[in-house]
């Protein structure tokens, strides 16, 4: 069979493309499939912990890792890209596998791309901080378009938005989805977790708790959660606002500041908790506790947050916009995220007690279809097919 590089410049990502590559690479070592695998990494880059095997691991010196250069304002260097092209080329490997074009290199190899969505080409003023930074992600993902020799992405919302926006055929791409770790988004809740999130947010026992969960982009529309709990507040609803994610490490673009200063003129600074990034194990307790996670995004390819709530019996309130209705499928409460009193109406009917009730039944139920086992599985073909050739 075959031998594959697997890019893994998005190994340490904090969010979802960090997630994919992770769940995935672990998956295709899991799942039969006769190939060989080498995961690609940056020596300057202290990884999280690397695949178990059968996953080698080939590391690059390199000046910047990928993840801290491959931003919305940011570039790798010739000579950087030039050493992983001599890696790979170096390596007799049958083709390469790049998780997201986000970490995407001239490899001169047969190449499988995932792009995840169409966010920076539909959204471009929410996403990159200057004009260098748009110009030099849209030669990059031409480039990696034109070179890929199979193009992936997460949704059928994704596959549409993909197709049109680089003039593919949407048959001719392949959709592969997402998963997460039961392990840690699971259900089982602990009262003694609760209690103590509501404690760090000096929550009362009949208030609500609300969360957020990833990047602080501006399309990610997170002012609408702020706004929404204004309200809430307003009306005399106890609440707290818990926004995870950001923070040192995160190097996208971010309304952080902004969205601090909004809480601040709402007359919502004391009920709102930045917390930055979180590790795995607390992001599981926060949405257990939690009494629903708050969705807003203007666009998604995929919404693996989402996901994750479902995974734990947390209800959603959803903008409903790109591929969150496919991951969530009936299951989320979703409103206009323009419309705040609507919003507002949906956060009340998705922490009603019945619809909670049934969350933390239907929710594990629709999470477990799926998984990042069938995300390789649904991959092994192209690369069979790129090893027959």
């Amino acid at each position: 069979m075959g031998c594959f590089l697997i890019d893994g410049g998005t190994w340490n990502n904090r969010r979802g493309y960090g997630r994919f590559t992770r769940g995935v690479v672990e998956a295709l070592g899991r799942v039969p499939s006769g190939h060989t695998w080498r995961l690609l990494v940056a020596t300057s880059d202290p990884p999280l912990p690397l695949p178990p095997a059968p996953i080698e691991v080939v590391r690059v010196d390199v000046d910047v890792a990928p993840g801290a250069a491959a931003t919305a304002s940011g570039s790798r260097s010739l000579r950087d890209l030039w050493r992983f092209r001599s890696a790979a080329r170096r390596s007799g490997a049958d083709g390469i596998f790049f998780p997201t074009v986000y970490s995407w290199f001239p490899s001169g190899l047969p190449s499988i791309t995932v792009i995840h969505d169409t966010i920076p080409e539909s959204l471009p003023h929410l996403v990159f901080p200057n004009p260098a930074g748009r110009l030099l992600w849209t030669l990059k993902t031409r480039a990696a378009v034109a070179g890929a020799s199979e193009i992936v992405t997460v949704s059928e919302s994704a596959r549409k938005d993909v197709a049109r926006r680089f003039g593919r055929p949407p048959e001719s791409l392949t959709v592969v989805g997402e998963g997460f770790d039961p392990t840690v988004f699971h259900p089982r809740r602990d009262p003694r977790v609760k209690a103590e999130w509501r404690r760090r947010t000096g929550l009362r026992d009949d208030g609500l708790l609300l969360t957020t969960v990833g990047g602080l982009g501006p399309h990610k529309n997170l002012g609408v959660a702020i706004r929404a709990c204004a309200r809430l507040k307003a009306e005399g609803t106890p609440i707290a606002l818990v926004i995870a994610g950001g923070g040192v490490g995160d190097h996208f673009h971010s309304e952080a500041r902004s969205l601090a200063e909004l809480a601040e003129t709402s007359g919502v600074a004391r009920n709102t908790h930045f917390t930055g990034y979180l590790p795995d194990g607390e992001l599981g307790d926060l949405l257990r506790a939690a009494d629903a996670l708050l969705f807003p995004s203007l666009l998604e390819g995929f919404g693996l947050p989402a996901l994750e709530a479902l995974a734990c019996g947390t209800p959603v309130v959803s903008s409903g916009r790109g591929a969150l209705r496919e991951v969530t499928g009936p299951l989320a409460v979703e409103a206009d995220p323009s419309d705040i009193p609507a919003f507002v109406a949906a956060i009340r009917r998705a922490v009603d007690p019945e619809h909670a009730a049934r969350i933390v039944v239907d929710g594990p139920s629709r999470a477990a279809t799926f998984t990042w086992d069938a995300s390789a599985r649904a991959l092994l073909p192209l690369f069979d097919e790129l090893a027959r050739k």
